[in-house]
């Protein structure tokens, strides 16, 4: 196939091995596309800046995204400068009501506990002057279950305080808000994010819809251990539209890699989307072909297969 003018890949189960780490052929892969062939690089992950910078330190300067979709689309993050841009922020209301009532679907089950945590943006007084990054802030049961895999700074509530409580701290006593959320995260101790999903009320699962602030809100998950709460109709797939029409890309020069439901839309949107072999079963249904592992290289494979069409 002919060399596109981006490449979008999601990292955790794509780009990156089961261990999480990258390995130099697939740097190496990428590099020259963006280095020999102009060929735009665009990271698209669930992560957060500060988490997708631990992965682009691993490519020890062998290559520099050209631009990075964070948080699954709610906002932008450039590595070259470490600033973020274009927050898509999840309206309070409506994350304290996707907490109450997740709160309420795990004590429905019985016997599970839940848990949350959330992204959040500091607001300045001015227009859009935001915090250089997010800020992780999560309960004590997050903390507890989930501790091994914190390697970076937060904020932990005190015991017994609930995340709907800090989230009625963002609103400002002037009536505007001092945070925002870009992204909450829910889990259950007892069962994988896929169950725990598929136990949820139809209300929190359906598309949003009307103009009531309170039920904007999105909910997916992207692993199997917790659910990912963003603003309506944020996505992966809209925020590399967006990218594309800025830079004057047409989605046919595009190819995109995923692995799993949050990387659906973008696929779709790809004039060629591939998934990974160890990808979910219904994101292979939807891909336009199914590609290697990650942790055989699959997506280094595929773009090594485009060098040797062109030669």
């Amino acid at each position: 196939m002919p060399v596109p003018r981006l490449v979008a890949t999601d990292l955790d189960g794509t780009l990156l091995t089961s261990r999480g780490t990258v390995t130099p052929r697939s740097v190496a892969a990428l590099a020259r596309l963006q280095r020999l062939h102009g060929t735009r690089v665009l990271l698209a992950s669930g992560r957060s800046p500060r988490s997708v910078q631990k992965v682009i330190d691993l490519f020890a300067g062998g290559l520099v995204p050209d631009s990075v979709i964070c948080c699954n689309g709610a906002l932008a993050f450039d590595p070259s400068t470490r600033e973020i841009s274009l927050p898509q922020f999840l309206v309070l209301e409506a994350a304290v009501n996707c907490v109450r009532g997740i709160r309420a679907a795990v004590a429905a089950s019985g016997g599970g506990i839940a848990a949350f945590a959330c992204e959040v943006v500091y607001i300045g007084a001015g227009v859009e002057e935001y915090s250089g990054d997010t800020f992780f802030v999560c309960d004590a049961e997050w903390k507890r279950i989930r501790a091994s895999a914190i390697y970076y700074k937060h904020t932990v509530l005190d015991s017994g305080e609930l995340m709907e409580s800090f989230l009625e701290t963002l609103y400002s006593a002037e009536g505007g808000q001092r945070g925002a959320i870009i992204k909450l995260l829910a889990l259950d101790e007892s069962r994988p994010a896929p169950r725990l999903y598929e136990s949820l009320p139809p209300e929190l699962k359906a598309e949003p819809h009307g103009s009531d602030p309170a039920t904007q809100f999105s909910v997916v998950y992207s692993g199997e251990y917790f659910l990912e709460i963003s603003a309506a109709n944020v996505s992966k797939g809209l925020a590399l539209a967006a990218y594309c029409a800025k830079h004057g890309i047409d989605r046919e020069d595009v190819v995109a890699f995923g692995d799993l439901i949050n990387d659906v839309e973008m696929l779709k949107f790809a004039g060629t989307g591939l998934c990974m072999r160890n990808g979910h079963e219904e994101v292979k249904k939807l891909a336009d072909r199914v590609i290697g592992f990650n942790d055989d290289d699959g997506v280094a494979q595929e773009i090594e297969s485009w060098f040797a069409d062109s030669a």
